[in-house]
């Protein structure tokens, strides 16, 4: 029985054994994996695909590791992309339109600029709404693929052109085709309405364009001189010139009033695909299957400028409502916009994974005063995408005019935030709606340092001029900004402040070497610090208000007694000056930042050196712990190198990198939960930053839709098993509300179901392409969302009938029919 009970035992403790080393490699196995989908994400956006890098990193937090430090410095690159200073980084946020099935052939904007219409090779066309990216209408009539796509000028109809040999004048608003035109036995190859809305010009395979009156419905024009396929047809704006571009490597200039062939422009080495007149008529752009755009002076036929750096084939080609810049399309998966004063690509947009065939800018209109600020794109992966071409920073940003801040302080709250001013005054602002509350006026000097009572009820703010009288210490209430105390008597600038953690004592350097301790109480120095060789930048009590650090432009930092002003060590290892201190929470270390590039933490038990921190590529300013109430063990730095790193403290490594500011970073603080970080700069510039990845994540969608990831994508990055990663994933996806991405996943499901006929094998996929169809149709009710998820209910009643299990694949037939009848 004693063996019985010794083997029990010892089999209970090798299962726990077990389960531990399983548990292990678990969670090692999805540490590998979110590092995978992060250097996924950083190459992603490196490729110049933003929205697939955020939503790369997004799913490794959400469905894999979320604590993973290299997914969070991913969703950090891509989020904060666009605040780099250098505007070439700049990369388009964008929204998919899904809904067609096929390639996409054509796409258009209509003129109030809160619709989008593609044409697609499966023989419909679809109108979007622009702000829900909903299917509005879907236009069914033609038997081939439709190629082209233009909204009539007041935005009531909708023609097509098929290759069907027909092309279709359709009612908007009800969906229905108003107008049939066929002439020959060639296809229609595009189509584009007069100005005036009474005339449609169309291009055939047959090497004709033709010209039809809309209100009778007789064709009025048939141009003749091309030798090849009319691929696109355009007219001027003021209608008084049509211009036709042809596989023949030509475009030709008409008037469409009587027939005649005004220009022909020759240049290009393939077929002429795209063409577009400025919106002034001066200049036509051309598009080519010879990978360049040409920008024609059309009336003496000279190319004035050739736009090169397409790797394929242009498909398609579109002036922005200003005429300063041209997009162009691809079948090597991108769109570009283009500087037309000096011929350089401005963006690359990367996001499609096949050709893009069509592209087109939004029209000055109301929801887009300016014009051009969108770019819609369709593509061989059955994909229509709106670009904002005018994303912002996503760091939320205070500009000054005449001042720079030099410093800066959260209140113990987090929700009021002040900053020290080259103009002579403090600013404390309210973080909750971004404006000025107060500003404090009377320090008659710059403020290079600010910071707030420990109740958060009082501001402390040090000058520094020119005349000794300037150089004071400013106590303010924080409400009023009435100023409550002057602590003056040394004569010398104020180059740092800090209060003690009880609010009773403040602590300031001085450009004369030293620092003072003040009684707020009664105003006068308790103690004056004298052992430093060179200025005091940086002050700073610890936690239990027990010990005052200095910093010292004579290299080396000092721990202090508060009680009795004697030095309890000498901090030295630094090469340069010591510009920034900072006690942790708990008070047992110090860190310190250099003008020698680097940041080093000390052991304040033994005054040693502990780490080194080194990656600035100049002094580092300033420097703030992570609070303890953030749960992180982080450090900032903020650097002359116009950088912020943060550094995990238990690797010794930067968790995160964060480039937006011109200038030196001049000052730095954690908001109280952690969660933000402030950063101030000598560009004049306050930033705060998000810093976890379920803030970097609720930022990325404040500030702007997110296209999905198409099932091609899924497949392309690894993304089959994402959703087995832990029980819970299904029902995460589901939550998020996003149709489309959980459709592309029950899609995924769908696929892995069909790779075999074994019931057992198949059974756990077609479950959940069934329930992720279902919730996908629950958020929105979509005939191809139908008509996918019907198809899988076929597939596995054909599995469960091939197993013999009649019954239940009548009933999944039954269901099938139900939810999108089968076409007779």
């Amino acid at each position: 029985r004693q063996l019985a009970i010794k083997n029990e035992k010892e089999a209970k403790k090798q299962t726990k054994i077990a389960q531990t080393e399983r548990e292990k490699a678990e969670a090692e196995a999805q540490r590998i994996y979110a590092n995978a989908l992060a250097f996924k994400s950083r190459m992603t956006l490196k490729d110049g695909d933003r929205n697939t890098a955020f939503r790369l990193a997004g799913f490794a937090h959400v469905f894999v590791d979320p604590g993973n430090g290299l997914v969070i410095q991913a969703l950090s690159d891509a989020l904060y992309y666009n605040d780099h200073p250098d505007s070439t980084h700049r990369l388009a946020r964008v929204v998919n339109l899904e809904g067609h099935t096929s390639t996409v052939l054509s796409v258009a904007f209509s003129p109030d600029g809160r619709r989008v219409a593609a044409g697609s090779a499966n023989h419909s066309a679809i109108i979007w709404d622009v702000s829900g990216q909903q299917v509005l209408t879907r236009l069914e009539g033609h038997s081939d693929w439709i190629n082209s796509v233009a909204f009539s000028p007041d935005g009531k109809r909708l023609a097509t052109a098929s290759a069907d040999k027909t092309a279709k004048i359709w009612d908007i608003d009800n969906g229905r085709a108003i107008l049939t035109l066929a002439a020959g036995n060639s296809t229609v190859e595009s189509v584009a309405f007069s100005p005036d809305g009474k005339n449609l010009a169309a291009g055939f395979s047959d090497s004709t364009a033709k010209i039809w009156n809309l209100e009778s419905g007789r064709l009025v024009l048939t141009l003749e001189g091309h030798h090849e396929s009319v691929q696109t047809v355009v007219f001027s704006a003021d209608g008084k010139y049509l211009a036709t571009g042809s596989w023949d490597n030509t475009a030709k200039i008409w008037n469409p009033e009587n027939g005649q062939l005004l220009r022909t422009l020759e240049g290009h080495h393939s077929a002429v695909s795209g063409i577009a007149f400025s919106s002034d008529g001066k200049y036509l752009a051309t598009g080519s299957w010879d990978n360049t755009a040409k920008i024609w002076d059309w009336e003496n036929g000279q190319a004035i400028r050739s736009l090169t750096g397409h790797a394929s084939a242009i498909e398609s080609i579109a002036f922005s409502p200003d005429g300063k810049k041209l997009a162009t399309a691809s079948d090597d998966k991108t769109a570009k916009i283009w500087n037309l004063e000096n011929g350089r690509a401005l963006l690359t947009l990367a996001g499609h994974n096949s050709s893009v065939w069509s592209v087109a800018f939004s029209p000055v209109c109301s929801a887009d005063p300016a014009g051009g600020k969108y770019l819609v794109t369709g593509s061989d992966d059955h994909i229509v995408k709106i670009w904002d071409l005018e994303t912002g920073e996503a760091a939320t940003t205070f500009r000054g005019q005449d001042e720079i801040a030099s410093s800066l302080a959260f209140s113990p709250n987090g929700k009021k935030l002040a900053t020290g001013l080259s103009n002579k005054t403090a600013k404390i602002r309210d973080l909750e709606s971004t404006r000025t509350d107060l500003v404090l006026e009377g320090n008659g000097a710059q403020v290079l340092s600010v910071a707030f009572s420990p109740d958060g009820k009082r501001l402390a703010a040090g000058g520094a001029g020119y005349d000794d009288s300037d150089n004071i210490v400013k106590i303010w209430e924080a409400q009023s900004g009435r100023a409550t105390l002057t602590l003056e008597g040394s004569g010398s600038q104020v180059l740092s402040v800090a209060f003690s953690p009880d609010g009773e004592k403040l602590a300031a350097g001085y450009l004369e070497s030293t620092a003072r301790i003040w009684n707020l109480q009664s105003g006068q120095t308790m103690i004056t610090l004298e052992d430093h060789h060179a200025p005091v930048g940086s002050v700073v009590f610890s936690p239990d208000g027990k010990w005052l650090a200095t910093g010292s432009y004579d290299k080396t930092a000092k721990i202090w007694n508060v009680e009795s002003g004697m030095a309890a060590f000498t901090l030295e290892g630094h090469n340069g000056f010591v510009n920034c201190l900072a006690f942790s929470p708990d008070g047992k270390i110090l860190a310190t930042g250099s003008d020698d590039n680097t940041a080093k933490i000390w052991n304040l038990r033994t005054g040693k050196l502990l780490l080194t921190l080194e990656g600035h590529r100049n002094g580092v300013k300033c420097i703030a712990f992570s609070p303890a109430a953030s749960g992180t063990k982080w450090l900032a730095t903020g650097a002359k190198d116009n950088t912020v790193k943060i550094w995990d403290l238990e690797s010794g490594q930067t968790a995160l990198n964060l480039e937006g500011h011109k200038s030196g970073v001049s000052g730095i603080a954690f908001s109280p939960d952690g969660k933000r970080l402030t950063t101030v700069s000598d560009d004049g510039t306050v930033k705060t930053w998000e810093l976890g990845c379920d803030d970097l994540l609720q930022r990325w969608q404040e500030t702007g839709k997110q296209a999905g990831l198409s099932l091609s994508q899924l497949r392309e990055y690894g993304l089959e098993s994402l959703l087995d990663i832990h029980p819970d994933n299904e029902q995460k996806l589901i939550d998020t509300r996003e149709v489309w991405q959980i459709k592309a996943f029950a899609d995924l499901a769908a696929s892995q179901a069909a790779g075999s006929n074994i019931l057992s094998k198949t059974e756990p996929f077609f479950a959940r392409a069934g329930r992720l169809y279902a919730a996908a149709l629950t958020l929105h009710d979509d005939r191809l969302i139908r008509q996918d998820y019907a198809a899988m209910l076929r597939r596995r009643a054909g599995v469960l009938s091939a197993d013999g299990q009649e019954a239940k694949a009548m009933e999944l037939e039954a269901k099938a029919d139900g939810i999108f009848p089968k076409e007779r």
